[in-house]
Parts: C-alpha cells; sequence; structure tokens
C-alpha cells in the first residue's frame, strides 16, 4: 500500500566507535531508518527521498520507499523472475500444465536478453532452462554446455520491467506463437503458452515487479495477428 503522508527529518549523526549518519522518515505514521558511514552518501539517500516525495510519488507503508525505488529493488532479471514463478505455481499445477509451464518460459527468456558476447546455442539453452525450471527430480543434472548456457544468460537477462516496453511483448508473442522448426504454433497451442506469459506477469505485479501486467491477450503485433487469422481460414 502507498501513501503520500511523509515526513522526511534531517540528518541524524550518531557517535560511537565509529560515526554513523542516520536518515529518518516517516510515511503514514510507519517509521524508517537508514544508516550510512558517510555523510555524503546519507546526504544523497535523503535527496533521493526528498525528490520522490517532491515529485509526488506515493511510499510504500512496509518498505518505507517510494514507487521509483521501491521498483528498482524488486527489479530482479527476467530469469530469476520465471525460477521464482515457476517454483510458485509448480505445488498446485498438474503434470501437464507444469510441462506447459517449462515450455513457454524456456522460450520467451532468451527473447527477453540482452545481446551479450557469447551466446550459446539456442537448442542448448533451450535444454539448460528445460531443466533448471524443472522443479520436480526428475529435472536432470547440467551438461558443461548446458552450464555455461545458464551462465550467461544468467548475465544477459534483462529486467522484469523490460516487458513493459510493447515491442519486448511483441517479440516474446512472436516466439510463442512459432514451432522449433519455425512453421506457425497450432493456435490451441499458442493459447496455453500464452496463458503461462499471462500468469507470469500477474505474479510479477502480485510481487511489485511491475505496476500492471501488459495486455497480453488483446494487444497483438500485427505480424502474429495477420498469421492467426491465415491459419483459422484455412482450417
Amino acid at each position: 500500500m502507498n501513501s503520500y503522508k511523509v515526513t522526511i527529518y534531517s540528518i541524524e549523526p550518531r557517535k560511537g566507535r565509529k560515526t554513523t549518519y542516520r536518515v529518518r522518515w516517516v510515511v503514514a505514521g510507519n517509521r524508517f531508518g537508514e544508516s550510512f558511514a558517510i555523510r555524503q552518501l546519507a546526504e544523497a539517500y535523503r535527496g533521493l527521498l526528498l525528490t520522490a516525495a517532491g515529485n509526488g510519488e506515493g511510499f510504500d507503508t512496509e518498505t518505507g520507499l517510494p514507487v521509483s525505488m521501491e521498483r528498482k529493488r524488486r527489479d530482479v532479471s527476467f530469469y530469476q523472475h520465471a525460477l521464482d514463478f515457476t517454483a510458485a505455481a509448480w505445488p498446485a499445477v498438474a503434470a501437464k500444465s507444469r510441462v506447459s509451464i517449462i515450455e513457454a518460459l524456456a522460450r520467451v527468456i532468451p527473447v527477453v536478453a540482452r545481446d551479450l558476447a557469447g551466446a550459446p546455442d539456442p537448442d542448448v539453452l533451450r535444454r539448460a532452462l528445460m531443466k533448471t525450471l524443472n522443479q520436480g527430480e526428475h529435472a536432470g543434472e547440467l551438461a558443461e554446455d548446458e552450464a555455461k548456457a545458464i551462465a550467461w544468460i544468467t548475465k544477459a537477462s534483462r529486467p522484469v520491467s523490460a516487458l513493459q516496453d510493447p515491442a519486448v511483448v511483441c517479440d516474446v508473442l512472436d516466439a510463442l506463437a512459432v514451432r522449433l522448426d519455425g512453421k506457425p504454433a497450432a493456435p490451441l497451442y499458442f493459447s496455453r503458452r500464452r496463458r503461462v506469459l499471462h500468469r507470469a506477469l500477474g505474479y510479477a505485479v502480485r510481487k511489485k515487479r511491475l505496476d500492471h501486467a501488459p495486455n497480453t491477450v488483446g494487444n497483438f503485433c500485427f505480424e502474429v495477428t495477420l498469421g492467426y487469422r491465415r491459419l483459422e481460414r484455412g482450417r
């Protein structure tokens, strides 16, 4: 819950074996504080709080942080988010749904990544992702090339907030709309993958990693929409 009832106090020096500098503030009656070894760091932190308050940002009543700082703190990589989501969803879904989650996210994760040097073979990366996403007893150990692929995606994966860009969502939908051989996936299969993505983004909202889930149901990119109209006409 956010509040605009914020009071930010002056920096408070605290003397002990070593002097520290404490930033104190109150959000909706809840007190918060952060200590720094150097006064300049405390001033910089206090300045961020003052700027956020001056810009009219709400402050989280649990963490005390303004929306911008709270989002940055929670903005993990999409790869890490996919691991978190899979672990959370695993106990409550059937075996078939687990397979759908793994297959869909293994296709999405490489799309939400930066173009870093040393990119692995796509098939190797996909196999590695399907193993690391699998929460069951039979996931299998990573081969050497698969372990290297996971090390690469850990560095290359973009933050969850990248999905606030409609162009990224469009690229993700494109990836979900085709099979591994590049041919269009069956509409039912695409819909099942899209539902997984929608749930993963909903989990991001729940964890405050996104303000709201992008509309993965209605806002298709032109190529995907056109392709499925052709598929439906040909059935």
